[in-house]
């Protein structure tokens, strides 16, 4: 009685040594495949980083990009104004100076061509 004892012992634990040594291979088999998913991981995380200072680096530039404009922007309105203000100080003067060419063409229109062959 006590040899079927010790046999269905024996057999109990061979089972159980058994299903340890399974347990064993599942987790090595585990491990193996959470460091290939881990050295993906890094991988992919390094890929997302350099990404990430690109987009940071192109909002950057664009920041400067628009500063730029906007500081040259200002400076074509202050141009502009000054132009603006340049053409109407030369219409002011070519009005003043308008009728002097007009009184001078009228002038040169009443000259008789017998004047100017005595001229010549």
């Amino acid at each position: 009685y006590q040899r079927r004892v010790r046999e269905k012992k024996q057999t109990h634990l061979t089972a159980g040594v058994n299903k340890l040594n399974e347990a064993k291979s599942l987790v090595d088999d585990l491990k193996a495949k959470a460091a290939v998913k881990s050295k993906v991981l890094a991988e992919k995380q390094k890929e997302a980083d350099e990404a990430l200072n690109e987009i940071t680096a192109r909002i950057q530039q664009a920041s400067e990009n628009k500063q730029e404009m906007e500081v040259l922007k200002t400076k074509l309105g202050e141009e502009t104004v000054k132009l603006e203000q340049r053409k109407k100080a030369i219409d002011i003067e070519l009005a003043e100076i308008q009728p002097l060419v007009d009184e001078a063409k009228a002038a040169v229109g009443n000259i008789k061509s017998e004047s100017l062959s005595e001229i010549r």
